[in-house]
């Protein structure tokens, strides 16, 4: 076989067709034509489960705690001097962010998060 002849193979190959030997999926060979057409493509779907039920407050926690971690680290190390200065104050606003996003998600210190 040579290698003109071979099927490209892509993320959309490996879709879940068959479950117990019964069909329980079509391919849309239309949606999956136009999304080739893209350089990037991005899929949301709704995920519903006790891990990963997130609403739109959740990600816009999430987004503003991101923000905030990087700002925060931009605004303090805008005038160290040194490398180690810059990788300490990383370091404390890394485990900061994580204290409050674990704090938000389970409420390891409060209740905040149960």
């Amino acid at each position: 076989m040579s290698a003109k002849s071979k099927k490209r193979r892509t993320i959309l190959d490996l879709q879940a067709m068959k479950a117990k030997g019964e069909k329980i999926a079509a391919r849309n060979a239309a949606f999956l034509r136009k999304l080739e057409q893209f350089d990037v493509t991005l899929i949301a779907g709704q995920a519903k489960s006790h891990c990963v039920a997130w609403t739109i407050a959740d990600f816009a926690v999430a987004g503003v705690l991101i923000f905030g971690a990087g700002l925060a680290f931009i605004m303090i190390t805008r005038h160290s001097k040194t490398m180690a200065q810059r990788c300490v104050v990383g370091i404390s606003v890394a485990v900061i962010f994580f204290c409050i996003w674990a704090e938000l998600a389970v409420g390891v210190f409060t209740n905040l998060g149960s």
